[in-house]
């Protein structure tokens, strides 16, 4: 129900008459999409893109033979991809874009993509179940420093401003800003994600906030747990939700020992 919460959370900020910056972990790649077509999206999200800045970052320099120090990345990514590409060393076929800046030169084209990639589930291995959850604190943590001393420093959110999935940002006490190194739009990064959230099953948000979901993905939830819808408007998500956590607990249920 982490949509519902949220949107009634937003609707108590803005009844507050006060304008907190509102950090949130809940699927930010896509709830805050949704949210800001109705005027109600947090300022930014934590997790996500940000986990696998670090391992690319270290993958860089390893094979630039360089100190880590000298590398920044700006990275352009979904949920998806955050998960998938440091477990099994590749994008699934996801969209991304990448930026890679040494000493503030950009080399992009001197490394391979794909061999940065390989590199994040064997050297530079995440730590995953509840252990690898420290990885989303430092994340709120470091936005936080960020907007508590107004450093202007480079880290990377999912749901910045209300934009779907991830991005290099750029926080100080006013918030996040989307960084856009040289090549790169604000319409081809948010393209990119957008493109991205599909592979994630949401096909495309409405102005109204309703979410369209991808035909593919939900075949494959109805053939598992007989659920099929085609969207779900905002107000509806509580009851949606109910629904898909009882189809789940019934899926569970088959693979029980007696």
């Amino acid at each position: 129900m982490h949509l519902t919460l949220l949107y009634k959370l937003m609707q108590a900020v803005k009844l507050s008459g006060r304008r907190p910056l509102v950090l949130n972990a809940s699927f930010p790649d896509v709830t805050h999409q949704i949210l800001s077509k109705i005027g109600l999206a947090p300022d930014c999200g934590i997790g996500n893109v940000h986990n696998v800045i670090q391992p690319i970052r270290r993958s860089v320099a390893d094979i630039l033979r360089v100190p880590l120090e000298s590398v920044t990345v700006y990275v352009y990514m979904v949920h998806f991809l955050s998960h998938y590409v440091p477990r099994f060393g590749d994008t699934g076929g996801g969209p991304y874009l990448m930026k890679i800046h040494v000493d503030g030169r950009d080399m992009s084209g001197d490394v391979n993509p794909n061999e940065i990639f390989v590199s994040l589930p064997k050297r530079w291995r995440r730590t995953g179940s509840v252990g690898g959850q420290i990885l989303t604190a430092a994340s709120a943590a470091s936005i936080i420093r960020a907007v508590a001393i107004d450093s202007e420093e480079l880290l990377h959110a999912p749901g910045p401003l209300g934009l779907p999935g991830g991005y290099p940002v750029r926080v100080g006490e006013n918030g996040p800003q989307v960084v856009l190194p040289d090549g790169v739009s604000m319409e081809k990064g948010i393209a990119v994600n957008e493109e991205g959230n599909r592979v994630d099953g949401i096909e495309k948000v409405l102005d109204d906030g309703t979410a369209i979901f991808t035909e593919k993905e939900m075949a494959i939830m109805k053939e598992m747990l007989g659920y099929d819808v085609k969207q779900m408007k905002i107000e509806e998500s509580e009851k949606m939700a109910k629904e898909l956590g009882h189809r789940f607990k019934e899926f569970a249920s088959q693979f029980r020992k007696a």
